[in-house]
């Protein structure tokens, strides 16, 4: 997706939808080069379910919004690192314990195979299966 007042040299934006095993499925749009209300660095993320939604919106709150209507702000429960520091205090902690740490490499290849499908998918104009670029990234 490239508007005619793109300003930045090459493919600016992104409207991506993901198939899901179990029927479940994601649409996501991006775009480096929207005007006006600017998107906060974490997005505007929003999750549907049968008996509502959940959406972290702009201002960073996260909010309920259910079947009958009206909405609420869900708790912000604190933690003792965030950000960074929370991610290397667990990957501290997993050297320590033996384990995986919360966001582990192979994660970072499964986001970087959707972005490769992505391209693959507007390059042919079909669909781009992800399990084999995941295993051919990981060696599988």
């Amino acid at each position: 997706m490239n508007p005619a007042w793109n300003w930045y040299q090459g493919v600016s934006g992104v409207d991506a939808i993901l198939s899901f095993e179990r029927g479940a499925s994601a649409s996501y749009t991006g775009n480096m080069v929207a005007r006006g209300l600017a998107t906060p660095q974490d997005g505007i993320i929003t999750v549907v379910g049968e008996r509502g939604t959940l959406r972290l919106e702009a201002d960073s709150q996260v909010r309920w919004y259910g079947e009958k209507g009206g909405s609420e702000v869900v708790p912000h429960v604190a933690t003792p690192f965030a950000d960074l520091a929370g991610t290397l205090q667990d990957f501290l902690a997993s050297i320590r314990e033996g384990r995986k740490p919360e966001t582990h490499l192979d994660d970072n290849v499964r986001t970087l195979a959707m972005v490769e499908a992505a391209i693959r998918s507007v390059e042919t104009g079909q669909p781009v299966t992800l399990v084999p670029l995941v295993e051919a990234a990981l060696g599988h």
